[in-house]
């Protein structure tokens, strides 16, 4: 029965410990305030488990009630409270610096913008030169072209068109022109077309040898402009010097019925991008 007893006691002791850490707001004074109710039938609860009432676990005190711990019960309990709070204590302070950083962030951000904007500076990046171009290309028998690749824009040239009423088939086609005594076309890449599907036209002897005519699947035909790059690999890569270089251009061939004003303008306007190179230099063999 003794035994029983004390095993009774020792959980009530740590579901009483449980309780403390969440209800105690300063640990070391171990004053718990309670409404009577709840007060009446937490001391029925510790009459059941069989405390004698001559050592009653809970001392009532007008509205207080004092809670009687062991030493080393209190001192645990104490511990695990002083380790939340430095813990808590910590968490604010990093929240604190969070927003301190995120609003210089914040801030610098927006002086710069403003200087760039009053200097009418555009991006940069300050690593450029660093880590290599973006504009190179390594072919897979390891020439390398910079700039390595030729961007294109086609646009229809009435904007109130879109491809599908222009282009048949699905495909824009143009004359692409460059050294082919160098280079051949490694690959076209770009949104709104399918450049891993393009394909040549047979040409001529008498024209082969300065152009590609080439016929390109566009992947969206509900739109009036698409930017594509053309890439170009070395013809034989035991002969290519670094140097070797070739202009390339890009041309609108059907041919355009006179419009009312004795013009012939193309359906489609063929052009170099904004910001694009108009040759590819071989820079390592």
């Amino acid at each position: 029965m003794n035994k029983l007893l004390s095993s009774l006691k020792s959980s009530f002791r740590r579901m009483l410990l449980c309780s403390l850490v969440v209800t105690l707001t300063m640990p070391w004074t171990l004053l718990a305030q309670a409404k009577s109710e709840k007060s009446a039938s937490l001391q029925v609860v510790v009459d059941d488990l069989g405390y004698e009432k001559s050592q009653p676990c809970l001392v009532r005190k007008d509205k207080d009630i004092y809670v009687r711990l062991k030493k080393e019960d209190y001192e645990r309990m104490e511990q695990q409270a002083f380790l939340g709070i430095s813990l808590l204590q910590r968490i604010r302070d990093l929240e604190r610096l969070y927003r301190q950083i995120k609003e210089i962030i914040e801030t610098t951000s927006a002086v710069v913008d403003f200087v760039k904007e009053f200097l009418n500076i555009e991006d940069f990046d300050i690593f450029d030169g660093l880590n290599g171009s973006d504009d190179e290309f390594e072919h897979i028998s390891g020439v390398v072209m910079s700039p390595g690749f030729v961007e294109f824009e086609v646009t229809t040239t009435d904007e109130s068109l879109n491809f599908d009423d222009i282009v048949s088939s699905n495909f824009l086609e143009f004359d692409l022109y460059y050294n082919k005594n160098l280079f051949a076309v490694d690959h076209i890449e770009g949104k709104g077309i399918f450049g891993d599907e393009y394909k040549t036209i047979a040409l001529s002897q008498k024209t082969s040898g300065a152009k590609d005519r080439i016929k390109l699947p566009l992947s969206d035909l509900l739109t009036n402009q698409v930017v594509f790059r053309v890439y170009l690999a070395p013809l034989d890569h035991e002969t290519i010097e670094v140097g070797d270089k070739t202009a390339l251009d890009i041309r609108y061939y059907k041919r355009v019925p006179l419009n009312d004003d004795g013009e012939r303008i193309p359906p489609l306007q063929y052009s170099f991008s904004e910001e694009s190179a108009s040759e590819i230099v071989v820079a390592v063999v």
